[in-house]
């Protein structure tokens, strides 16, 4: 009984050794695997690869790890880059609320606006008076004129302007003009008057008269000319029997009664 007894004792207590010596491994490795976390499995192939069964297979390298996915090419058509904000930089005329070119900023100095260059008005420096020519014998003697009755007429009448009239002015281009607005012209024989705002015949010369140093404050003296096509310059005049003043006695009826070179211009009296 005792031996029994002895034998029950000796075999649970190894059994105790036992448990314990398989026990303490496996609390070990459990103890390391909470503190470390749990690693997961490597699986070894035979062509150099460390293959993750989470993550898939990667190539060995000693370098470094190349794009997993390379591009082959870059794009065949890249996109434009748009810039929503940037705006036209020169205004077109249907918009007219586009900002001006950054190349002509606002801020830049205004130019001054340009002065007005139009010649000024023809302006008469003498007052209207009376034409007439110096003769040698009464020292004044009143003459006429022929003129277009209107210058667009087909017909060309003619009217008479007595040069005693007044209403005579020297503009400040030399210019005798009636008070009509009509100058004298003259092709080198005849003389007219003609408006030089309208039509007037090419062949004619328009005359151009300076005071001579006889002018006086009572009588403005006068030597005019005038350069005609094909004939130059003439200066002088004639008076015809009928008072009419042409540049050549071929022009007048009969022989012409006065030559002259001056017309006299005179104010009216104050």
């Amino acid at each position: 009984m005792r031996f029994i007894t002895h034998y029950l004792v000796t075999g649970s207590i190894a059994l105790a050794l036992i448990s314990l010596t398989v026990a303490a491994p496996a609390q070990h490795e459990a103890r390391g695997t909470s503190q470390r976390g749990v690693q997961p499995e490597k699986v070894s192939t035979s062509r150099g690869h460390t293959q993750h069964p989470q993550r898939g297979s990667h190539p060995k390298s000693k370098g470094e790890h190349p794009h997993p996915h390379p591009h082959p090419h870059p794009h065949p058509h890249p996109q434009p880059v748009h810039h929503p904000k940037m705006q036209h930089p020169h205004p077109r005329p249907d918009h007219p609320h586009l900002p001006p070119s950054p190349h002509h900023s606002s801020t830049s100095p205004t130019p001054p606006s340009p002065t007005n260059t139009s010649p000024a008005p023809v302006t008469t420096p003498d007052p209207p008076g009376t034409l007439s020519f110096i003769d040698p014998e009464t020292n004044k003697q009143s003459a006429k004129f022929l003129g277009e009755k209107s210058p667009d007429s087909s017909i060309g009448e003619l009217y008479e302007m007595d040069a005693a009239n007044p209403g005579w002015t020297l503009d400040s281009e030399g210019h005798l003009n009636a008070r009509s607005g009509r100058s004298l012209y003259t092709q080198g024989i005849a003389i007219s008057l003609f408006d030089p705002r309208g039509y007037v015949p090419y062949a004619l010369g328009r005359y151009t008269c300076v005071k001579t140093g006889s002018t006086t404050q009572e009588r403005f003296v006068l030597d005019c000319s005038a350069t005609v096509p094909d004939r130059g310059v003439v200066n002088a005049f004639v008076i015809c029997p009928d008072k009419d003043v042409e540049g050549d006695s071929s022009a007048c009826q009969g022989e012409p009664t006065t030559q002259f070179l001056q017309f006299t211009l005179t104010p009216p009296l104050a």
